[in-house]
């Protein structure tokens, strides 16, 4: 089952993420899912801006923007969904998985 979605309206006001914010993330997670690139997404950031008809500069700023939240790493490979959100979307417990997240970065 698929938690992290541009409909699962709970999950992103608890992960404290815009429509935006969780639309460029939904795309960085389904194209992040092959072990041959070692889970980092395979779409561009201006394809992921013009399949959401937002500007390449807004990408890069909700990107910088999901980093500093802890839901991606980004490095000099490109970027990946971060263990929290690899583990988010296996989670059968959601409440206490984001609970748990949340009290580690306050």
């Amino acid at each position: 089952m698929q938690i992290i979605t541009l409909t699962n309206h709970v999950v992103r006001k608890a992960l404290n993420l815009s429509l935006r914010e969780m639309a460029v993330l939904c795309e960085i997670l389904q194209h992040s899912q092959h072990p041959k690139n070692n889970f980092y997404c395979s779409k561009k950031v201006a394809d992921i801006a013009s399949w959401l008809d937002i500007s390449g500069y807004e990408t890069h700023f909700l990107i910088h923007c999901l980093t500093e939240k802890g839901y991606i790493i980004r490095d000099y490979i490109g970027v990946k969904p971060s263990q929290f959100i690899i583990d988010l979307e296996m989670s059968q417990d959601i409440e206490i998985t984001i609970g748990e997240f949340l009290n580690k970065t306050a």
